[in-house]
């Protein structure tokens, strides 16, 4: 590893799909399969704020919702370093998914970028990094675990 000293990467699973993120910054990817979640668990993971929005939704809506908030928390403490460890109720996400504001703690986050899409109809991907969000966007790629494990 020392001939790429700057390599950083992750990797996230969740149904069919396995992803893996590469960078020279600190990045972090999650994705999850979206399915219905007891709001017990929403109020641990979420802030006052998505909490509170949560529960206006329907219910399909909430559950997609919630996932993108997930994705979105995990590749944030995972680029982090924090894994599961990151008080996820202290962080709070904006209900834009086009442009994606992260409040740690009640103060906007300036240096992470984040990507998250909704794909394969049932999936939520994220992927957070202090590269600039353009770059980010631009360079997500999917291809399916089947592909993946036949190149093996």
């Amino acid at each position: 590893m020392s001939n790429y000293p700057n390599i950083h990467f992750n990797i996230s699973h969740s149904g069919k799909w396995c992803v893996c993120a590469l960078s020279n910054e600190p990045i972090g990817i999650d994705v999850q399969k979206i399915s219905e979640k007891s709001n017990s668990i929403m109020r641990t993971m979420c802030s006052e704020a998505e909490y509170a929005y949560l529960l206006k939704l329907n219910d399909k809506m909430r559950d997609f919702e919630f996932i993108r908030l997930w994705t979105l928390k995990e590749s944030f403490s995972k680029c982090e370093g924090k894994g599961l460890y990151l008080p996820f109720e202290l962080l709070s996400f904006n209900h834009d998914p086009d442009e994606v504001v992260l409040f740690v703690n009640g103060k906007r986050d300036n240096i992470h970028s984040f990507d998250n899409q909704l794909f394969d109809s049932e999936y939520y991907l994220s992927v957070c990094s202090i590269e600039k969000n353009d770059t980010l966007k631009s360079n997500v790629n999917l291809l399916k675990l089947e592909k993946l494990l036949e190149s093996i």
